[in-house]
Order: C-alpha cells, then sequence, then structure tokens
C-alpha cells in the first residue's frame, strides 16, 4: 500500500500519459521528486510529475510543446503568483523563468524545475546535467525515462524539510537500504 502524502492543492498526475506525451516530442529531462521515488521502488502517492529539464532552446521548444498539448496552465498559489499572472502565462518566451512552473494540465500536475535544491537546498542547486550524470534508465510502459540518482533523489527532497516530505522518509530511508544493499550483493 502506497504511503499517500497529503498533496495540497494539486493534481495527482497521470505520470504515464505525461511521460509519453515528453517522450513523443523528444524532450530530455530527468525525473525527480516522488515520481522518481516511485520508479525506485517507494510506495508513495505522488502529487505531481516533477522533472528537470536540459535547458538548451532546441529541447525548450519541445518541452514548451509538450507543455501546450497537454493545456499546461502554471497553477495559482497564493504568494507566488497571482491570477493575472496565471492568465497571461505563455510558453514564450522560452527561458527557463518563463518554463519554471508547477503546472496544471488535462492529466494533472507537471512541476518543472530546471534547477531542483541539492543537498544543502537552494545554495547548491542541480541542473539537468548534474542529475542527468548520476540517473539511471527505466522503462515506464515502453517508454525510456531517465530517473534522478536515489542519493539526489532524497537529498533533494529532504532538503526543504516540508511536512510532506518528512513524511515520505522513512519509504525512502527503506528504498534507500534497499538499493545499497542490493549494489553490495552485486559488488
Amino acid at each position: 500500500m502506497a504511503l499517500s502524502v497529503p498533496s495540497d492543492f494539486r493534481t495527482p498526475p497521470n505520470i504515464p500519459v505525461l511521460l509519453d506525451v515528453l517522450h513523443r516530442h523528444h524532450v530530455r529531462f530527468v525525473v525527480f521528486g516522488s515520481g522518481g521515488a516511485v520508479a525506485w521502488g517507494a510506495k508513495l502517492t505522488p502529487g505531481d510529475l516533477d522533472v528537470c529539464p536540459a535547458l538548451h532552446e532546441d529541447n525548450l521548444r519541445r518541452l514548451a510543446a509538450v507543455l501546450q498539448e497537454v493545456g499546461a496552465r502554471p497553477r495559482l498559489i497564493p504568494n507566488w503568483n497571482t491570477r493575472e499572472e496565471v492568465e497571461r502565462w505563455r510558453p514564450e518566451p522560452l527561458t527557463e523563468a518563463q518554463l519554471d512552473h508547477l503546472f496544471e494540465t488535462r492529466f494533472g500536475d507537471l512541476d518543472v524545475v530546471p534547477r531542483p535544491n541539492g543537498p544543502s537546498g537552494a545554495d547548491d542547486r542541480f541542473d539537468f546535467a548534474a542529475l542527468d550524470a548520476r540517473a539511471t534508465t527505466t522503462s515506464a510502459l515502453g517508454i525510456p525515462v531517465r530517473v534522478a540518482g536515489l542519493e539526489d533523489l532524497v537529498a533533494s527532497k529532504m532538503s526543504r524539510r516540508r511536512p510532506k516530505d518528512i513524511a515520505a522518509l522513512p519509504e525512502l530511508e527503506r528504498v534507500l537500504a534497499l538499493a545499497r544493499a542490493a549494489a553490495e550483493s552485486d559488488a
């Protein structure tokens, strides 16, 4: 049974559909967050799908096409953005800041995070290259998906110290212990 961490105001994602659209558009990204933890075997229920995209212009153009296809709009978050900003949002210009949002889509929430928190939080953020260098490729319904390395994923989640992340920590530690044990037995 999956640990259901309160997802606050988010709409749970249809992860297979979102991954399929990203794949069809050839977007380069790494999955992290709870969705990444689930790919590693954690019994969690993601409130959104967190992706860290490569930031070169061609990739951002493909990501913008995905956002248009899934009907993405930045989610209205009090003290973060305004209704007017949400209504005016367009995927262009193709910049990191323009695409760095928690989006509500027809298929649930998609969180595009170009620079996820690192082990020390915002002071040492990850980027696509850093996550991708330690990521693993898995298959989700026949779609190859890059998933952040488990230690990077846990470090990023724990750096924010949010109640939902702290509640997920025992499950993340369980999966991390299993992965380490498997690595030791392979050595």
